[in-house]
């Protein structure tokens, strides 16, 4: 996953009725109608399991018990159950196309408070229905996206949902106490800042907490987010990662495994990041603090900056960007680490292997084997390892993007925005993250852990049902978006299209379903599987291109003689009052006098 060598300091409904019904209706609503269309996929779906129930169940007994991974599970099914999924899902063109290209994970961010119900610090008092009408304030629509080599936009994108909870009433005090403590027997030290500073360790917080996670978010399929307002005596105090004091130390945890975090805004705010010409710098006002307010405002302006702290969050930790968008799952993932010397004698100073291998085990996918190997290769045995090793130095190859294919983890400070773009912000890049100086832990957090899983997924998605949606778009262009696909495919394809389209929009919402509840295994086989269905497609709709035949017609006759209706009447409209003035003009000629003047070629 790579480590930046940049140089960084640290300091201070229904599913009935017919299809030509959806066509009415469609054109009836209009333009505002076209957001609801992916609803026809969970109608559709919903009245296909409601008619054959048998269908998705023997489908995912067989699914995860029997079919191996990236097995085809249409082959190991019952003729029944075939039957059950050749039902017609009566989708147009159109409304396939938009099923399949507008899927979505609905992502869920549980917030507690600690210590905010008037007898923590400064006795801030803010209620949790206070910051969650702030977060519903958010927009919680984010963009999937792979950052190189250019911003691309990938098939899923999530919406998240904060939730916002009042902790138990005994958790407060524990950490107040636990806090108070750890000050107590902590000598001050002024590494870090001006004043005297207490770096303590986050550890006694963790259990705590993790004991509270435990007991009421186990199981639930979210992240959790603890903000805290604990109530310390004793003095200043920031938290320490290292027992070297070498990191810097900051206010927040991310725990290795299960998922939740905390942040403390009691703890003194430090300055962080990079150097004078980087960007994404930690400043003391990035993060809210009780320092910056005056007692009397900080209950409506702590919330606020509660809010967008947690919104930062969750893209920064729940779903961050992919680093491209060619991760891969294979069985087996080989790190090979070369140590090139110039004596006889191999490297003294090497990583610790067994150790790095675990870690990247514990972030690795369902079935997946992750293999560390070293190397000791000698310039004098090497002359071409001299060559390269030489133009890697002076062309800067080694990028950290070379050390994140496999799964694609892109840096904890990098975030997507859409109206900003790429930007960058290590407010959440201190405390156990293996990217950069900032932190020095080898171990992995949940965040990276999550990513690395949940990329696999994203990327299987994009490939197969994006193909699909590729696919469809085709037939869309050719006859139109009203158009049904099964009346291109031959009278053999149509209940093999049926089975296939029926299992991808499936496993599409059951992948998504289960990112959502991050159960990142069962999302990833899910999403393997939809290249089978994938495949099929294409073959079948390849056969059917081929039997199109390209005609040339002509426009008509009746759509020439339409041009020339205006023209035409024109000139006819003009000769008759030329002929009507001729006429007239005739007669009073031949009737009067007037000089015996001929005014006939008068007009």
């Amino acid at each position: 996953m790579g480590r930046r060598s940049e140089a960084r300091r640290c300091s201070a409904g229904a599913a009935g009725g017919a299809q030509q019904q959806r066509r009415a209706a469609s054109r009836a609503s209009g333009v505002r109608a076209a957001p609801a269309r992916p609803l026809l996929l969970l109608c559709a779906a919903a009245l296909l399991l409601a008619c054959h129930p048998d269908a998705a169940a023997g489908y995912t007994v067989h699914f995860v018990r029997e079919v191996p991974l990236r097995g085809d599970p249409l082959d190991a099914m019952t003729d029944a159950q075939r039957a059950a999924w050749a039902g017609d899902l009566g989708l147009s063109a159109g409304a396939t196309l938009a099923a399949l290209t507008s899927p979505g994970a609905a992502v869920t961010v549980d917030v507690k408070l600690v210590g905010f119900d008037g007898e923590g610090n400064g006795g801030v008092l803010i209620p949790d229905v206070e910051l969650q009408a702030h977060l519903r304030s958010l927009v919680g629509a984010l963009e999937t996206v792979a950052l190189d080599p250019t911003p691309q936009r990938m098939l899923v994108n999530p919406t998240v949902e904060f939730r916002v909870h009042p902790t138990f009433y005994k958790v407060a005090p524990r950490i107040n106490a636990a806090l108070t403590a750890e000050v107590a027997a902590t000598p001050p030290t002024a590494s870090f800042t001006e004043r005297p500073l207490r770096l303590v360790s986050p550890s006694s917080v963790a259990a705590i907490l993790a004991e509270d996670w435990a007991n009421t978010m186990a199981g639930v399929g979210s992240a959790t987010l603890y903000l805290l307002n604990p109530k310390v005596e004793g003095g200043a105090y920031a938290y320490a990662y290292d027992t070297e004091h070498r990191a810097c130390p900051g206010g927040l945890y991310l725990a290795p495994e299960q998922r939740f975090g905390f942040f403390d805004i009691t703890a003194t705010p430090l300055f962080a990041g990079p150097g004078p010409s980087g960007t994404g710098q930690l400043l003391p006002h990035s993060l809210p603090s009780l320092s910056h307010f005056r007692p009397e405002a900080a209950r409506a302006a702590l919330a606020p900056e509660l809010a967008a702290l947690v919104w930062s969050a969750a893209q920064h930790l729940v779903w961050p960007p992919l680093a491209h968008a060619g991760a891969a799952w294979a069985h087996s993932v080989a790190v090979h680490i070369v140590y090139m010397h110039q004596d006889l004698m191999g490297a003294v100073n090497h990583i610790d292997r067994a150790r790095l291998e675990s870690e990247l085990q514990g972030a690795a996918g369902p079935s997946q084997r992750v293999v560390v190997s070293e190397h000791w290769v000698p310039f004098g045995a090497c002359p071409h390892c001299v060559a390269g090793y030489t133009g890697a130095l002076r062309a800067r190859t080694s990028t950290p993007r070379e050390h994140q294919r496999a799964w694609a983890v892109a840096d904890t400070s990098v975030f997507w925005s859409p109206a900003t773009g790429r930007s960058v912000s290590h407010r959440w890049s201190l405390g156990p993250t293996p990217f950069g100086p900032l932190s020095t832990s080898a171990a992995l957090s949940w965040p990276q852990r999550d990513a690395a899983r949940r990329n696999l997924v994203l990327a299987a998605l994009n490939a197969s049902a994006g193909h699909a949606a590729a696919l469809i778009e085709g037939v869309v262009r050719v006859a139109g978006p009203d158009a049904s696909v099964r009346a291109l495919l031959h009278a053999e394809q149509v209940s093999t299209y049926n089975q296939r389209m029926s299992l991808l929009l499936f496993k599409l919402g059951a992948a998504t379903a289960a990112l959502g509840r991050m159960d990142h295994a069962s999302a990833l086989g899910y999403a393997l599987s939809t290249a089978h269905d994938a495949a099929a497609l294409h073959a079948m709709l390849r056969r059917a291109r081929k039997g199109l035949a390209v005609e040339l017609q002509c426009v008509g006759a009746r759509e020439r003689a339409r041009w020339w209706l205006v023209p035409g009447g024109a000139a006819a409209v003009c000769f008759a009052l030329v002929a009507w003035r001729a006429v007239t003009g005739g007669r009073g000629g031949r009737g009067g006098g007037g000089g015996g003047l001929d005014k006939r070629h008068v007009y």
